[in-house]
């Protein structure tokens, strides 16, 4: 590298000089230091004032989502992790994505194609089922479940909420038992049920956006970590995250499920991308079918 070999000259040039090893050590450090170990160091994000207290920092949030709007796309990358109980291991499927419609508040469908396999992923959610079918082998598993059917606390793995809140479709709830914290950079939102640590929202100052989300279970164990970035202006005053990472932190390999979705582009919907009717299908031929209750796979 062209500043290892101007240092290893100065070095030499110094020790025919006389320079005692401690000032050459010295001189090398600095010209380390002032070089910037080419180009890998992190630049800190700029600190910005973050909110003097909770209802200006909700209020902030909760002005993104006055401006949902039905959003389409096309084109992107997603790909998910889970467990394999057949195999004992990990399995990942990639795929392209073929449709991603988004309907607020409570609405998503997305449809995943892995090369000439259609449909290889769905996931879906209205405002009474959700569900996911991940058909290539070796996963080849469909789950599903009715939101009546879970505890607010039980903390679900599996949940295309996480993915609406990600995407900054669904609403703050307000009236919730919410602190503000200020560390670095950001803003942290701490939201608490019978003295339990649900969520934390961790807000980025100079945008307040939101950076990643931190979901608890019902002992105030984190279980799932969404990361958002690369935000976008989709619509007027609505921005979202085209590069989204949800992963669960469980330590358990059996509770593994990760997905990740890196977008090209997404646009508001059509009128008639907008009518169309998001309900769950028909349980697919697949080789295990498990039903969600209280955040728990049962299989069937």
């Amino acid at each position: 590298m062209k500043t290892q070999n101007t240092e290893h000259r100065i070095q030499e040039i110094m020790r025919r000089m006389g320079f005692s090893p401690c000032c050459i050590a010295l001189c090398a450090i600095t010209i380390f230091l002032l070089s910037g170990c080419g180009n890998n160091i992190i630049k800190p994000l700029p600190v910005c004032p973050g909110k003097a207290n909770v209802t200006e920092s909700l209020a902030a949030i909760q002005s993104q989502s006055e401006n949902m709007i039905p959003l389409f796309t096309n084109k992107g990358d997603f790909s998910i992790e889970l467990y394999n109980y057949d195999k004992d291991e990990l399995q990942k499927q990639h795929l392209n994505i073929r449709i991603l419609l988004i309907k607020p508040p409570s609405e998503i469908y997305v449809q995943g194609n892995a090369g000439i396999i259609d449909k290889a992923m769905v996931l879906g959610s209205n405002a009474k089922d959700f569900w996911i079918k991940v058909k290539p082998d070796p996963i080849n598993s469909y789950w599903w479940g009715q939101w009546s059917d879970q505890d607010e606390d039980a903390g679900i793995m599996i949940n295309p909420k996480t993915m609406l809140e990600a995407l900054g479709i669904t609403e703050i709830d307000t009236d919730a038992n919410w602190s503000l914290a200020n560390e670095g950079a950001y803003d942290v939102l701490t939201k608490k049920e019978q003295g339990i640590i649900t969520k934390k929202l961790y807000i980025y100052c100079c945008d307040y956006r939101v950076k990643k989300i931190e979901y608890n279970d019902r002992y105030g164990k984190p279980i799932v970590l969404a990361k958002l970035d690369k935000y976008k202006e989709v619509s007027p005053g609505f921005f979202i995250p085209f590069s989204i990472k949800i992963n669960s932190l469980s330590k358990n390999i059996e509770d593994t499920f990760n997905i990740e979705i890196n977008l090209d582009t997404i646009n508001p919907a059509t009128e008639k991308q907008a009518d169309y009717k998001i309900d769950r299908p028909k349980t697919p031929s697949v080789d295990h079918v498990y039903q969600i209750i209280n955040g728990e796979g049962i299989e069937q």
